[in-house]
């Protein structure tokens, strides 16, 4: 069987394929290879028309001056989309248009307070707005995302202990720590990590089931086995795992997907190389969306209803844009209860959030 090309994935989302059989050879094609998931997303989800122009012309058409100029601002697009972080807007926007300037707080780092984006009413068509976004240089923004979003509450926590030996691996490659034959915790972290289990106001830590999932670390080293314990749980869910010490420092952490009840998580916290005491668990907050990978992103967009809108740079400005928020589809997101406004960010020196 010929493999599915990027042309191929052009045709499907231009409505091109009628054979059923196609279809689905290139819709599986599509969920196995991220490559293909970012391109469909983005003939979809974005004006598509000029790389579905591209991908049907002939090769004689496609090596055009024009069109290689075409081809390279997608190849840089679709690098872009591979590091672009999905961050919190903290409210929505009305759905028949604004009449006035709003500032929206927006959540794009861990290490950086959030950013107040304004946005700024054309009067030229409702709905579209001029857009400041006060970020880094290298953090371009690529689409506003609006999303009916529900991922429980970041407050109910389960603490768990951790087992001795359920940190029994090597350390991973490029850790700086020498390791005895055979053991797998040094005898420096080992003296280290010996104090009682209090935090620094001197109050003892406890285990502590929440609400919304059990936890069992006793599955294999670094892997945790998550049970819902709410009814009509949504998956996927995104959750935060943290790993403390004994004294209740954050020394790893890192977003997982949920698909399942009673799913395995394997190989936590792959380049934390000190000793854990306690594990964290807890459903991840809306304000750290950027936490999630970008492929995790997609995965979670892709289970909701969602609407995504190119944020245009404007030229010659640094940090401005120009969107259009006056589509139907887009103006009923906006107008559901459950809505997430986000800014899909990229990194431009390939550089992102852990």
């Amino acid at each position: 069987m010929k493999p599915v090309t990027s042309g191929d994935v052009a045709r499907y989302a231009s409505g091109l394929i009628t054979d059923p059989d196609e279809e689905d050879r290139i819709f599986s094609a599509i969920m196995k290879r991220p490559e293909l998931e970012e391109l469909y997303f983005l003939l979809t989800d974005r004006d598509g028309g000029q790389l579905h122009e591209i991908e049907l012309v002939s090769d004689a058409e496609t090596k055009s001056p024009e069109n290689v100029v075409r081809v390279e601002q997608a190849k840089h697009l679709l690098s872009l989309l591979k590091t672009a972080r999905l961050c919190r807007l903290e409210q929505s926007l009305p759905a028949a248009g604004a009449d006035s300037e709003i500032l929206i707080p927006l959540h794009w780092a861990a290490d950086a307070p959030a950013v107040a984006c304004r946005f700024v009413p054309l009067p030229e068509r409702r709905g579209a707005y001029r857009v400041y976004a006060n970020l880094p240089a290298h953090r371009p923004v690529l689409s506003l995302v609006a999303a009916d979003l529900a991922w429980g509450k970041p407050s109910d926590l389960t603490l768990k202990r951790l087992p001795s030996n359920w940190i029994n691996r090597p350390l991973p490659e490029g850790a700086k720590l020498a390791f005895d034959s055979g053991r797998q915790v040094p005898a420096n972290l080992a003296a280290k990590s010996g104090n009682q289990d209090e935090t620094e106001s001197g109050e003892p830590l406890r285990e502590h089931c929440g609400d919304t999932w059990e936890v069992n670390v006793k599955v294999a080293p670094w892997t945790v086995r998550i049970v819902a314990l709410a009814r009509k749980m949504l998956f996927p869910m995104p959750i935060l795992l943290t790993g403390l010490t004994a004294g209740g420092d954050v020394a790893a952490a890192e977003v997982r997907l949920i698909y399942d009840s009673g799913q395995d998580l394997r190989n936590l916290f792959e380049m934390c190389s000190e000793r854990l005491h306690w594990l964290k668990v807890a459903p991840l907050a809306i304000n750290d969306a950027f936490r999630l990978s970008p492929y995790d992103a997609a995965v979670l967009l892709g289970a909701s209803k969602y609407a995504v809108c190119p944020m245009e740079p404007v030229a010659g400005r640094e940090g401005e844009y120009t969107v259009d928020l006056s589509d139907a589809r887009v103006r009923e997101r906006l107008d559901s209860k459950d809505v997430v406004l986000a800014l899909q960010v990229a990194e431009m020196e390939g550089q992102v959030q852990p």
